[in-house]
């Protein structure tokens, strides 16, 4: 089942000098203008025009995550009219396809089982994403929002490459991608929330089983959950750091599969708010020690049976979000 949401990050740029610098800064340092007299709108046109040409021209593709991400023309894009363009503000926003390649797969008609063909490994199976860049040239502080379907159907870590890929150039070195909880999310829920469970997960690979082993085929590749539930009493969500610092000791799995909690890939903190009579999932963010919550966009936006979202309302709400909520939380300087 999807389960589309949104995931918010931010970045710096960092020059080799350690100096400041500003997004103006680093179209003109790498020739994207030929005069630092131009407008700021044509600063803004050329750095969109170089952040757009891999995905207007090809594909943008990374070979360890088997993703790609591009923009196609015309009438197989059911949402041209909602391409990637530049908005007021230094903003670039749209819709962009993306999705995975490098596994074998087949595509069938439902209606004639015999009208059925290979997709090869070449291939990429791409789905609509919606995503939502800021790029200040006056500030140094970059932002962008993601929407993603569910954890299997993502492009998050291939934009989240990009991104990074495309601002180390020249004297840029590559910069640092965070994850990033607005407090608008951060402060919905938490006030009278309680604990349910901690998940952890992380996948398994099963080296070690023989060749004649009937279940080889099968146990190549497992994810492994582990679910903790307080019993009784459910504490409040202030409490998740340390009950996360004292499980996450435990070793989990047999000799060739011996991690610690910790070491999982990932971890999931599921309230419930006895208040509100309401649920939400978070996600553990080891780096800031906080819980990030899950932005889920049921409730909105529209979303169909398919689970497809409206993109015109996700467009609207991710822009009204941002000039709204996020970018006084990201530019203080600009409200003071």
């Amino acid at each position: 089942m999807k389960t589309p949401k949104l995931e918010f990050f931010r970045f710096d740029l960092v020059h080799k000098s350690g100096d400041r610098k500003v997004f103006r800064d680093f179209v003109l340092d790498n020739g994207f203008v030929s005069s630092a007299r131009c407008k700021d709108k044509a600063f803004f046109a050329h750095l969109y025009a170089k952040f757009m040409d891999e995905l207007n021209t090809d594909y943008a593709k990374n070979d360890s995550l088997r993703k790609v991400m591009t923009v196609f023309r015309g009438k197989i894009n059911e949402h041209c009219d909602k391409k990637p363009t530049i908005r007021p503000g230094n903003i670039i926003c749209g819709v962009v396809h993306g999705g995975g390649f490098g596994i074998p797969r087949v595509v069938a008609n439902i209606n004639d089982k015999n009208d059925v063909s290979n997709i090869k490994k070449d291939q990429p199976v791409l789905q609509y994403y919606y995503l939502f860049f800021y790029f200040p040239l006056d500030h140094h502080e970059g932002f962008f929002m993601v929407h993603s379907d569910s954890q299997e159907d993502t492009i998050t870590k291939l934009v989240r490459a990009y991104v990074a890929s495309f601002f180390q150039r020249g004297d840029y070195k590559k910069p640092t991608i965070k994850l990033f909880v607005p407090k608008h999310f951060q402060n919905e829920f938490k006030d009278g929330a309680e604990l349910s469970n901690l998940a952890f997960k992380t996948t398994y690979v099963d080296s070690q089983i023989e060749d004649n082993d009937p279940l080889k085929e099968f146990i190549e590749e497992y994810d492994v959950r582990i679910s903790i539930s307080p019993k009784r009493q459910k504490p409040s969500l202030s409490v998740v750091p340390d009950i996360i610092q004292r499980f996450g000791n435990f070793l989990i799995g047999r000799t060739n599969f011996n991690k610690s909690l910790s070491e999982y890939e990932k971890c999931t903190v599921n309230a419930k708010n006895s208040q509100t009579n309401s649920t939400k999932m978070f996600e553990w963010n080891p780096e800031s020690m906080e819980l990030n919550p899950v932005v889920k966009l049921n409730g909105r936006v529209a979303i169909t049976d398919e689970g497809q979202v409206d993109f015109s309302e996700l467009d609207k709400f991710c822009n009204e979000l941002f000039n709204n909520n996020i970018k006084r939380e990201l530019r203080p300087d600009l409200y003071v």
